[in-house]
């Protein structure tokens, strides 16, 4: 079965890394970041394996892609308790100098945007980012 998806367009200058969650804050729960094998940057000075993580998320500049499902395909729906989805951007150099721990520790998002279902759905579930 398919899900209904949101399509984020990155019309921005920049990489970002989006986590996508109903928590008002980032966790060290949100199941939609693995760890990523950044070759000898992936040790430390001692030799010691980072904890380096980065989300399946990434939304590379001028560039549009899917994510979460929630859903059906012809029905797309937040099921969060408040009806509202929050989306974290993360700045690329964050994610790949920071463990997913620190992240959330320090809450290293740059932006966090609330869109409710009402808004999804005013929104054909597409979603335009732009920073300068």
């Amino acid at each position: 079965m398919q899900t209904g998806l949101l399509e984020i367009t990155n019309i921005s200058d920049r990489t970002w890394y989006v986590c996508v969650s109903c928590e008002r804050k980032l966790t060290l729960e949100n199941k939609v970041f693995y760890e990523l094998d950044w070759g000898d940057a992936a040790y430390d000075e001692f030799g010691k394996k980072r904890e380096v993580f980065f989300p399946i998320n990434r939304l590379d500049p001028d560039s549009t892609s899917h994510f979460a499902g929630f859903g059906k395909p012809n029905m797309p729906k937040v099921y969060c308790l408040d009806d509202s989805i929050r989306l974290f951007f993360i700045e690329e150099e964050h994610m790949k100098n920071l463990t997913w721990k620190e992240i959330c520790e320090q809450q290293k998002f740059k932006y966090k945007i609330k869109l409710s279902n009402q808004e999804l759905d005013n929104l054909d579930w597409k979603y335009v980012f732009n920073v300068k």
